[in-house]
């Protein structure tokens, strides 16, 4: 099996997506800052996620490990700052 960006092959491990953990960090500070805008955050966050799955960047487990990792990251970027 090749992988699309390159000639070796695809390793057989995988690991929590940068993009989804920024953006489900993002979201979960933003959402506590701005209740009003939450729908909005959430749509811009499932459209990172979607791109990194229809661009075969990364597999559905490491967005859900990225997005879990992402929301403990906002949690504690909250509870840090004093919100």
């Amino acid at each position: 099996m090749r992988c699309r960006r390159g000639p070796w092959p695809r390793p057989p491990y995988s690991y929590p997506s940068r993009h989804a953990a920024r953006s489900a960090a993002a979201v979960t500070f933003l959402s506590a800052l701005f209740p009003h805008r939450a729908q909005d955050y959430e749509w811009m966050r499932s459209e990172v996620l979607y791109s990194r799955l229809y661009m075969a960047g990364h597999l559905s487990s490491d967005l859900t490990a990225g997005t879990l990792l992402g929301d403990l990251i906002g949690d504690y970027a909250l509870a840090t700052s004093g919100h």
